[in-house]
């Protein structure tokens, strides 16, 4: 069996994310001069996100745990198809 993962590095410091809104940015790109380069998810479900690069994601599907990436905004989904994840929190 295989099994891949990416390193985040050493964590720094946690923020919690509310993004129970839909359409409502919450800025986590960086904190304190750090760059956000995760989320850990408590319960699974939709989050839209915009990546640091610019890249925006709608409805983007988050497992439980941690997904490690650099993201620059989270907000809470618009779509009434899915659950919506809670329990964010942004990785610095």
């Amino acid at each position: 069996m295989t099994s891949w993962g990416r390193d985040i590095g050493i964590i720094h410091h946690f923020k919690l994310v509310s993004a129970a809104q839909p359409g409502t940015d919450v800025e986590i790109g960086t904190d304190g001069g750090l760059e956000c380069r995760g989320l850990l998810i408590e319960t699974a479900g939709q989050l839209s996100v915009t990546m640091q690069n610019g890249q925006e994601h709608d409805n983007l599907p988050f497992i439980t745990g941690l997904t490690p990436a650099k993201f620059k905004t989270v907000r809470g989904t618009d779509s009434t198809a899915g659950t919506k994840a809670s329990g964010v929190w942004a990785v610095y």
